[in-house]
């Protein structure tokens, strides 16, 4: 009994030195998502024209460094952003990043291939503000470069986005078809409290045919704290007319309007194609009818008429390619898309030993993850776009197995697959041309 004391002692001596050897956590990016683009009224957000949102700011000229690898520009946040979220979304980096806002690290990216965007919200201030890109290097444990590489450090476009404490976070979208040819379109709007304290909201939609005739109608209501997510989830009957094909590539309208204590808070708009997707017999169907995917691998650099010619009906692209407004143009067009996270080992050794290839490598693990889960997500609301490819190379591994099984997770009606698969289990077969 008299060691007590002593024993206790030790333990929280022992507990603080392992506290202060502890690593720091992460500074986290946002969850990857579709891309949202909140205005102030209804009809500004159908028009789609982003200058005319107040609660988007472009920073259309950032000042870079001599090497390139540093970005710096200025904002400012107006007094009707008071009591939002305030994220930053830079659309590209060549590399790994840290954001810093007033001189104060707001965040750190892990790779820069696809968009990442960050809350940084407590860390700025009204009026004038200051904001920095700084490119961390080619390290394998914090960057993507070695994994995709630029021939020069590089960082794209930047733009400061306000959305309410109780916004809308994502939309996910999924499609039953019917025996009779009618589609069952099922529609989730997730939405997500930046706060401790309780708010509510009162979500109001539309989906819209391209004639204005109405499909459905309505509105969810719903109360959250602690920083939690919920999903408010609404159906609507498609006719087969209004199905996208790339034969008939029908576009919907989603109107989505929140509303906080009575008032517009944001309002949303945006084109989608309702289509069922299914794969048997290594063969992708859509809306019940098979499809030949005949696909050029696209650097986004030739017109698109240029490379759909003969027999070619659809592109094989990465995701740092897939940019929003390729894919719109593809989902007008009925273009097929299979959209290929930037992960490309085929420079690597094509050995499985340790030092080898990444896709054996666990270290390489979180990051291959992370960049199809970006891939995933910027790019699941369009019609045009019916698989994913894990990464490019000829290796097998546990990176691959892996990423196969949470891409699986993610997305069940699409082909997920990898060209090195070897007939193992880690890639969906499909016959593609």
């Amino acid at each position: 009994m008299k060691n007590i004391p002593f024993l206790l002692f030790l333990l929280l001596c022992t507990f603080s030195v392992s506290a202060q050897n502890a690593p720091q956590p992460v500074l986290a990016v946002e969850p990857s998502r579709s891309v949202i683009v909140p205005y102030g009224r209804l009809s500004d957000a159908v028009k789609g024209d982003v200058t005319t949102s107040p609660y988007v700011q472009t920073l259309s000229e950032p000042t870079l460094s001599e090497d390139g690898a540093r970005a710096t520009a200025t904002f400012a946040v107006p007094v009707s952003w008071l009591n939002r979220r305030v994220i930053v979304r830079i659309e590209r980096a060549s590399s790994a990043f840290e954001l810093y806002v007033n001189d104060t690290r707001a965040g750190r990216a892990a790779s820069g291939a696809t968009a990442v965007e960050m809350d940084v919200t407590r860390h700025v201030r009204q009026g004038g503000n200051t904001l920095s890109v700084r490119l961390i290097g080619d390290a394998p444990e914090n960057a993507v470069s070695t994994i995709a590489p630029s021939t020069k450090p590089y960082i794209g476009a930047i733009s400061v986005v306000s959305q309410p404490a109780l916004r809308i976070r994502d939309i996910i979208l999924s499609t039953t078809l019917n025996d009779d040819g009618e589609a069952v379109a099922e529609f989730g709007v997730v939405v997500k409290c930046g706060t401790l304290t309780p708010k509510s909201m009162k979500l109001e939609y539309a989906l819209n045919m391209g004639d204005s005739t109405i499909l459905a109608k309505g509105s969810r209501e719903v109360t959250l704290d602690m920083r939690r997510e919920d999903t408010l989830r609404f159906v609507a009957r498609v006719p087969v007319t209004a199905l996208w094909s790339s034969d008939s590539p029908h576009l919907l309208r989603l109107d989505l309007c929140n509303r906080i204590e009575g008032r517009v808070a944001e309002c949303v708009s945006r084109q989608v194609g309702v289509r069922e997707t299914t794969l048997r017999s290594e063969a992708l169907r859509v809306n019940h009818r098979p499809v030949q995917l005949h696909l050029a691998d696209y650097d986004g650099k030739r017109p698109l008429d240029e490379v759909l010619l003969g027999s070619i009906n659809g592109l094989f692209v990465t995701a740092d390619v897939a940019s929003e407004q390729l894919l719109a143009e593809c989902d007008r067009r009925g273009v097929w898309v299979i959209v290929c996270a930037p992960f490309d080992t085929m420079s690597f050794p094509s050995s499985l030993r340790r030092g080898g290839n990444p896709t054996n490598d666990p270290s390489w693990r979180e990051l291959a993850i992370s960049l199809n889960e970006a891939a995933y997500h910027a790019t699941k609301l369009h019609p045009s776009v019916v698989g994913y490819a894990i990464a490019r190379g000829v290796t097998n591994g546990i990176v691959i197995y892996e990423t196969y099984l949470r891409m699986k997770s993610l997305e069940r009606s699409l082909p997920i697959v990898y060209e090195g698969f070897g007939g193992e289990w880690c890639s969906d077969r499909i016959r593609i041309r």
